[in-house]
């Protein structure tokens, strides 16, 4: 019972739960904050209170017992979010599996908070749901299947949300596949992923779940992704008249202009159907009157179409549109329209925006940089990759970061371009400047390769590329072998392709996808018979 006089439904001092705590230990009793008669404050301000003024009294061991048995609603989700994010990103599943055993108990608890219980449990599914989608774990599907066992009914809107994600980025894991080489075919592949991702969506009309905003987007940017333009356009007209989900959202316009500019997005990757519908939708919505006024967000996915199509014309009507309506044009439409300059080969036009850009104080940042160092050098000529080597000098002069995609970008412009000595002198500078190359960046290269008309006998610079690449400690995948032997085997290089089966051999590497098996099988073949 609670001592007398203390009101039991306040949150106890920090000092008095960490030396009542203290007073526990001491006399035996097991560390506990949760399912007893007292409102515990957070288990580290009590950490940190012990270390100053009870050093000693409670050690490290005892509070991270304490903090298995925290109450949701005092668990640190930063820190939790940043843990789990840290282990997807290393493929850690063992640490992920762990964070589920350590909380199952809490967030099956009805005593704890709904709120928080749903968060939490909405975070720990995602991280899961995405390492097991991009490492293919052993240990995850067990912990997953457990996780979905015991999702509370109905579904919570949040969790709902997270499957549905999964869903409709079933595809995340080929991103860093040359698009060439995806082993089945598109079509069958959307249409799996397309049914997976109905069946998701439909479950929300069976099991009573709420859709709120974000499900409708994600399921949206879902469709857009597997190529389904009448159900996208079904469901875009669903939620405009869901008025469940109109009334949750509460008052201002309907539907909200971050929906219909997030709708306008998914729709333009709809393979060709996709466009014209985007840009009908578009010029609806830009005329006086229209229920779903545009701002300059909507100018900037409308201009970023163009941009891919090359359309200067288009472009510079979009970007007098936006002044006609008193738009002020910021960073990314600037940084969209010298991207869309640069893909139609109008490499002065673009130095011309770059200026103005900075004239308005609007300087790229890291990240844009790199972006048009990539536009710049994507043709290989000889003007673009000038272009992007000032680019370059000026970050550094700027004390800005290079990034290893900046350099392998121009690298593979130098190889394309066929100035080969130009490409290795740029390693030589990137390894000057301490950045190395990874996987990703190496394939890249590799890439570049494929179409490469040399017969000489000297070793061509695919080779070349592949033997700095083993000696710099980066291990070859799939993708590599692929990109390597297909086009040796096309030309019947037979001996740079049985250079590349022994350095295979040697690192004791089994392909596993079958288009590589095939050329690793066919080299050996044709080898047999030169024998």
């Amino acid at each position: 019972m609670a001592q007398a006089g203390y009101n039991a439904s306040k949150e106890l001092p920090v000092p008095l739960a960490a030396a009542l705590i203290a007073l526990r230990l001491k006399s035996g009793d097991p560390p506990t904050t949760s399912r007893d008669q007292y409102k515990w404050p957070a288990i580290n301000e009590i950490a940190t209170f012990t270390r100053t003024n009870l050093p000693g009294s409670i050690d490290e061991t005892h509070l991270n017992q304490l903090r298995l048995s925290e109450r949701l609603d005092k668990v640190n989700i930063v820190r939790l979010s940043s843990y789990l994010k840290s282990a997807v990103n290393h493929g850690e599943a063992v640490k992920l599996s762990g964070v589920w055993k350590e909380y199952k108990d809490r967030l099956l608890d009805p005593a704890e908070s709904e709120k928080h219980r749903n968060e939490i449990y909405a975070k720990i599914l995602s991280a899961c749901l995405r390492c097991e989608r991009r490492y293919r774990t052993e240990i995850l599907p067990d912990t997953i299947q457990d996780m979905m066992a015991n999702i509370p009914k109905p579904m919570p809107t949040g969790i709902f949300n997270v499957i549905l994600a999964s869903r409709a980025n079933m595809d995340d894991g080929d991103a860093d596949l040359p698009e060439q080489e995806i082993g089945i075919s598109d079509f069958s592949r959307r249409s799996v992923e397309r049914g997976q991702l109905g069946s998701v969506w439909k479950s929300a009309s069976t099991q009573g779940i709420t859709k709120d905003v974000k499900s409708y987007m994600i399921y949206l940017e879902g469709l857009g992704r597997t190529g389904d333009l009448d159900q996208f356009q079904a469901v875009w007209n669903e939620f405009v008249n869901d008025t469940k989900c109109r009334e949750a959202h509460g008052e201002g316009q309907w539907p909200p202009i971050s929906a219909f500019n997030h709708m306008l997005s998914s729709a333009f990757v709809i393979g060709k159907v996709g466009p014209p519908f985007a840009l009908d939708l578009f010029e609806k919505a830009r005329q006086p009157g229209s229920s779903t006024p545009i701002n300059m967000i909507t100018i900037n996915i409308v201009l970023r179409h163009h941009a891919r199509m090359s359309d200067v014309s288009a472009m510079t009507t979009l970007f007098g549109l936006a002044s006609q309506l008193n738009f002020e044009p910021d960073i990314i439409t600037y940084t969209t329209l010298v991207q869309g300059l640069l893909r139609a080969k109008q490499i002065d036009r673009a130095k011309s925006v770059l200026d103005q850009m900075a004239s308005k104080g609007m300087a790229p940042n890291e990240r844009l940089c790199s972006m048009l160092i990539a536009d710049l050098s994507k043709y290989g000529s000889r003007k673009g990759l000038t272009r992007a080597e000032e680019m370059m000098a000026q970050m550094k002069r700027k004390n800005m970061k290079v990034t290893v995609q900046a350099w392998t970008a121009l690298i593979s412009g130098y190889f394309r371009g066929g100035w080969e000595k130009d490409a290795w002198a740029a390693v030589k500078r990137m390894d000057g400047y301490g950045v190395r190359l990874n996987r990703v960046g190496y394939n890249i290269l590799l890439q570049e390769g494929r179409h490469s008309d040399s017969d000489t006998p000297s070793e061509s610079w695919p080779l070349k590329v592949f033997r700095r690449m083993i000696k710099d400690g980066v291990v070859p995948n799939d993708d590599t072998y692929l990109i390597l032997l297909g086009p040796m085997v096309e030309k019947a290089k037979w001996n740079e392709a049985d250079a590349v089966l022994v350095e295979m051999q040697r690192l004791r590497y089994y392909p596993t996808r079958g288009a590589v098996t095939s050329l690793v099988k066919r080299t050996h073949a044709r080898s047999s018979r030169k024998i």
